[in-house]
């Protein structure tokens, strides 16, 4: 008899216990409830045109965005698709890199400017921009851990290369 009282105890102070603990957890917001781990990240793109010096569009300028401009596997910068972004500029001097995610906020990104075809189209002096002295624009909100999406303006004029 004293085993079962013991038994029949045990389960009702446990399935007491357990709707108490549940019920104190509960928050009327899920979105409250998610731990986040890791650390704030943002999403990035860079837009501009590249010209010389007295304005004139400069097509086939390689534009690369990142941390070095020999962008080393498993640093913080995360490329959508497959590695670092690069990409040319049109006739019109214009180009637009892929959305890529930084860890660093933008602080330390760079933008490498560099003429590959030589004299093809005019040969001109490499540049390497910093990110964070151009202009941008926020174009997705920011959410717990994500700081949101930016646009970067980039409008550069690369020098001749006289030698």
């Amino acid at each position: 008899m004293k085993k079962r009282f013991i038994k029949i105890s045990n389960l009702l102070l446990g399935g007491l216990v357990s709707m108490l603990g549940f019920s104190s957890c509960s928050n009327d917001d899920p979105a409250e409830d998610r731990v986040e781990y890791g650390q704030p990240h943002a999403k990035y793109r860079v837009v501009g045109t590249v010209t010389d010096e007295i304005g004139n569009p400069i097509d086939n300028i390689k534009v690369k965005v990142g941390l070095h401009e020999e962008w080393q596997q498993g640093e913080a910068l995360k490329i959508y698709d497959h590695g670092i972004d690069s990409t040319y500029t049109d006739k019109a001097g214009k180009f637009i890199t892929k959305d890529f995610i930084d860890v660093s906020l933008g602080e330390n990104l760079k933008v490498f400017l560099s003429d590959e075809d030589g004299a093809a189209n005019g040969a001109y002096k490499n540049d390497t921009l910093t990110l964070k002295n151009y202009p941008n624009k926020q174009y997705e909100k920011a959410e717990r851990w994500y700081v949101g999406a930016f646009e970067y303006t980039v409008n550069a004029k690369l020098k001749k290369d006289t030698e």
